[in-house]
């Protein structure tokens, strides 16, 4: 195969060795912290990505204090609850920063808003390996999240909207700062979200 599709195969090996990760721990806590969630990122991806890869090789956390979420995209998701149930005539099939249990606990892991097919499937869990086809994930995208032409997602957000795909979900995404001027008229915010749903 092409060199440039086994370099993240080559570079697991390098990634996940004692000496490796014995450096890793030696920084500061904060540092580690910030690699290690990092590397269970990376960890996810191959395992996402890479049919032959054995992991996840790191353990899971459990504690959601270690998952930093914006405020603004919290306090959008609130919003969108809200706008979303009056399109769908159901507020029960929306969920708001949902957890794919199976993965990392990682920003890209968390889904800002979850459109559920049915009130019985929003009590579902996620995983790598669940049917998650019927299942739409509307990931709310900053300013930051965008080039500095404000034409292209970054490589972050395209990576996080790959592995939501690979995974079967349904992605839909829309603008937070187009979202904020639009919340003024309820009609136009209704378009936009609506128009937003039928290209997810």
């Amino acid at each position: 195969p092409p060199r440039s599709t086994l370099f993240p195969y080559t570079t697991l090996f390098r990634s996940f060795n004692p000496y490796f990760l014995d450096r890793l721990h030696s920084q500061q806590e904060h540092e580690v912290a910030l690699s290690r969630q990092e590397l269970k990122l990376f960890d996810a991806g191959m395992k996402l990505g890479y049919r032959g890869y054995g992991g996840p090789y790191l353990p899971k956390d459990i504690s959601k204090k270690n998952l930093k979420t914006d405020f603004r995209v919290k306090q959008m998701s609130n919003a969108l609850f809200d706008s979303m149930g009056e399109i769908l005539g159901d507020y029960s099939r929306i969920g708001t920063q949902v957890l794919l249990s199976s993965l990392p606990l990682h920003p890209s892991f968390c889904v800002d808003v979850m459109i559920y097919p049915t009130r019985a499937e929003s009590l579902l869990r996620f995983g790598f390996k669940t049917e998650n086809s019927s299942n739409i994930a509307l990931l709310i995208h900053l300013p930051e999240h965008f080039d500095r032409k404000r034409k292209h997602l970054i490589g972050s957000q395209v990576m996080r909207m790959r592995h939501l795909r690979t995974m079967g979900f349904r992605v839909m995404t829309v603008e937070y700062n187009k979202v904020a001027y639009l919340t003024v008229n309820k009609k136009y915010l209704k378009d936009y979200l609506e128009e937003r749903y039928r290209l997810a």
